[in-house]
């Protein structure tokens, strides 16, 4: 175990190649599993087991899995956790197994207290030159000043943490020892572990090819081609009089608690200035997460009592939207319907069309474009890729504005028994279909990722982030919402709810999502069913959509409370006004006007929405 950019990956390569020891890539699922205090349910945990991304890079066979469910052994989630580890070890003919995941370092109690015979093997490095690295990445910190800030806590936890353990459980070595002189160091690894050392552990870049292999994301990790190198980074070289101090100020306990010397550089006026100015900002970015933590806990303990905990009144806007018993609905006789909302989509919904004609799904599906009274070509575009591709049919959805509008018109001619929605102006990839319709067999509410490369220039994917292309998106750590542009669901549930909230012109899928969150229904995640995006191109565009998305931000704020009668922090939006008046010379770049203009529209946005709400959120 190690910090991010501490040579965990090394260690990894090195105790792997050890012919007793498999160790599989990062699981950051594990310590989320481990945390519940349900009863073991087996078949559940297997499951998430097997749709887990991370779990996917240990390249498992799927009978390491079901040996699982028949292991009389396994008694609990930890139990069922070990066993996980233990059919890795097997399939790679190795009797022991290890973990390395950096973001456990700040788990050690945890994994402690459920696995009593564990070791902890922890790998240290020079926090100067971890920070130094950390804002080259593109996670973590991007500040020098806050990598320094994360460094020490995660360090100075661990260490109190792993010190109480003993010496028996819990051993601390350096990343300049292992490099300076590997055998020595691995040979006291060794040791504590109970393990003979062996020449091979220091082979570990032959073998890079094979350790690599599989993974999503290696860029990072590349290091392991070229064997032990002593000064790959050095602090003294890589930062500024004025970082060196900044770090003493603020992680210089951190250095002390591991036995690495202070620079004794004079701290100025500038370093105590950017050292208090971190501390506060990240005490605040705390809180704030302390504070949504604890309105999801409030919102999770009331999901499925009943409809909502706490309804509003029948008829007001932060009711939910009520199902249309008049309208008339298809009979579902499909496996699947694709609805497309469009307005005005001439010059974009072609590409989708022709995405979707050429996918491969084997059920029985169809595609329907719901127009909600395009002026434009979009109506006889549709009707020429209808007469070439059959399960194309154009259903009317122009009885009022809006793509929530259009979109519950296209569920209601629908005839699958799962509904998929994607957008006018994206482009599905090849087996989005088949994805996401294979994952509603044992699902009611799917989504997957954003691809942004295809359709945005490199500047605006910088400005606005990378934001829903790994992983599920939150709306405030409270719940996690998906995108009506890769979003699937079963017909019968969301016609049950009345669908999407006409009342709402954006975001009435992040609406959606927080009614499902509260029946309760799971969001499952399906990685492959990706959806080649594209952000608004112009600055007008771009600042208007930020508005309208921080309009309705209040708005959904409301219908937490309303519903479960909690909500989101109101004033957290300060930090936003401060960071448009620091960085207002952001907009001499074309990537900085973008991201300021962004961030402008949505709090202009939250103002507007403070006023239709009647409550001030900042």
């Amino acid at each position: 175990m190690g910090h991010e950019r501490s040579g965990t990956t090394m260690l990894r390569a090195m105790l792997d190649s050890h012919p007793d020891v498999a160790v599989p890539p990062e699981a950051h699922s594990v310590a989320a599993m481990l945390r519940g205090t349900q009863p073991l349910d087996l078949d559940r945990l297997l499951k998430e087991f097997g749709a887990d991304k991370y779990f996917a890079d240990w390249q498992l066979p799927a009978s390491g899995l079901e040996a699982l469910r028949h292991d009389p052994r396994i008694r609990s989630t930890a139990d069922a956790v070990a066993g996980l580890y233990a059919a890795y070890a097997d399939a790679h003919g190795k009797p022991r197994y290890a973990d390395k995941t950096p973001s456990h370092l700040v788990e050690l109690e945890l994994l402690a207290e459920r696995f009593p015979n564990a070791q902890f093997l922890h790998i240290v490095r020079d926090g100067r030159d971890v920070a130094a690295s950390m804002i080259t990445m593109d996670f973590g910190a991007s500040r020098f000043a806050e990598a320094a800030r994360t460094w020490r806590r995660k360090i100075v936890r661990a260490h109190r943490v792993g010190t109480a353990l003993g010496p028996r459980r819990y051993l601390e070595i350096h990343y300049e020892d292992l490099v300076a002189d590997p055998e020595r160091t691995l040979r006291a690894a060794c040791a504590f572990l109970g393990l003979a050392y062996t020449p091979d552990m220091l082979s570990y870049h032959r073998r890079a090819d094979e350790l690599l292999g599989g993974l999503r994301h290696t860029d990072h990790i590349q290091g392991i081609r070229r064997p032990p190198t002593v000064g790959v980074r050095d602090w003294h070289v890589d930062l500024s009089p004025h970082e060196i101090a900044v770090f003493d100020g603020i992680a210089g306990t951190g250095l002390d608690v591991l036995g690495y010397p202070r620079s004794g550089l004079r701290r100025s006026p500038a370093a105590f200035a950017e050292a208090s100015a971190t501390e506060l900002r990240m005490q605040a970015r705390r809180a704030r997460r302390v504070y949504s933590r604890r309105a999801g806990r409030r919102i999770r303990a009331a999901r499925g009592r009943s409809r909502f905990s706490a309804p509003a009144p029948a008829g007001t806007w932060t009711s939910p939207p009520e199902p249309n018993l008049e309208a008339e609905i298809t009979l579902a006789d499909l496996d699947i319907s694709v609805v497309i909302p469009a307005f005005n989509a001439a010059e974009t919904i072609g590409a989708q069309l022709e995405a979707l004609a050429a996918q491969d799904y084997p059920g029985s599906w169809e595609i329907l474009v719901s127009d909600n009274g395009s002026t434009d070509a979009t109506t006889q575009i549709v009707a020429e890729w209808a007469a070439r591709c059959p399960r194309i049919r154009l259903v009317d959805g122009s009885g009022a504005r809006g793509a929530a509008f259009a979109r519950n018109a296209g569920a209601r001619a629908a005839r699958g028994r799962n509904l998929l929605f994607c957008d006018s102006d994206d482009i599905v990839v090849t087996g989005w279909v088949r994805a996401l319709a294979s994952n509603l067999e044992t699902h009611s509410f799917v989504c997957g990722p954003f691809e942004l490369a295809r359709l945005n220039p490199p500047w605006l994917v910088e400005a606005k982030g990378t934001t829903g292309t790994d992983g599920l998106v939150w709306f405030d750590d409270i719940f996690p919402f998906a995108s009506s542009c890769n979003l699937g669901v079963s017909r019968d549930l969301f016609l049950a709810l009345g669908g999407f909230d006409e009342r709402i012109m954006v975001w009435e899928d992040v609406e959606l999502s927080m009614r499902l969150f509260l029946q309760p229904v799971e969001l499952h995640y399906v990685p492959e069913a990706a959806v080649h995006y594209r952000y608004r191109q112009t600055r007008r565009e771009f600042f208007d959509r930020a508005r309208a998305y921080g309009r309705c931000r209040p708005q959904i704020s409301e219908r937490l409370r309303a519903y479960a009668g909690t909500q989101p922090s109101r004033v957290h939006g300060w930090r936003n006004w401060a960071w448009l008046v620091r960085h207002v010379g952001l907009v001499r770049t074309r990537t900085g006007q973008a991201r300021w203009l962004w961030t402008a529209g949505l709090r202009v946005g939250a103002l507007e929405g403070s006023w239709l709400v009647k409550r001030l959120y900042l």
